[in-house]
């Protein structure tokens, strides 16, 4: 038979032990927490975003870790048209993109179209006022000039189903054209397209 003295002995440590667990559970917690709450403070922190490389292109850029990526040509045999696509990972977002959302318009986006230039050879300008690819016919009919990755490039605004802010600038043999769509000002993807404009590099 254990003694009396050697169970209660028994007992205390080991509620000793369970109150330290739960002082480390909580702890773990709470610094999780702080930790999480750091990074959303951050937002503008763009060190561990991850990087896109399309060599091909002499493109390359990063975007917020919350983006969806894909990619893919849908140029025809005279011309290419490399597309870049990026939507916030959200589950609505999958949907559409899985084709489990019929009637549903696709969510808004930060595009890189890259529009093969080298038969043609059109200036910024004349393929911004005498092709559709720009959308610019959707525009109030106004541009400015910008500098992306120390290329000249112009900017402008257009209206559709969305609202939405391009940059366009020649590069190698190609034109590219940086698109963020929206709803409203203040939305998340206006405000990230600036960002990830300002990580943009060329080779």
């Amino acid at each position: 038979m254990i003694p009396a003295k050697n169970v209660k002995n028994g007992n205390a440590v080991l509620s000793i032990i369970i109150i330290l667990a739960l002082l480390v559970g909580i702890a773990w917690y709470a610094y999780k927490q702080e930790l999480e709450k750091i990074v959303e403070s951050n937002p503008n922190d763009m060190a561990n975003w991850p990087s896109y490389q399309n060599e091909s292109y002499g493109l390359s850029f990063k975007s917020p870790p919350h983006y969806f990526l894909e990619e893919k040509e849908v140029g025809n045999g005279e011309r290419k048209h490399y597309a870049i696509i990026l939507t916030e990972d959200t589950e609505e977002n999958r949907l559409v993109r899985e084709g489990k959302s019929p009637g549903r318009e696709g969510p808004i986006a930060i595009t890189f179209d890259v529009y093969q230039n080298n038969l043609d050879k059109l200036s910024l300008i004349d393929w911004l006022t005498k092709t559709n690819a720009s959308n610019f016919k959707l525009s109030d009919g106004t541009y400015a000039t910008t500098t992306i990755a120390s290329i000249n490039g112009i900017n402008y605004r257009w209206s559709g189903l969305y609202e939405a802010d391009a940059v366009a600038f020649l590069h190698k043999e190609n034109i590219i054209a940086a698109t963020a769509t929206y709803i409203a000002p203040e939305d998340s993807t206006l405000k990230d397209f600036e960002k990830i404009l300002e990580t943009i590099h060329l080779d």
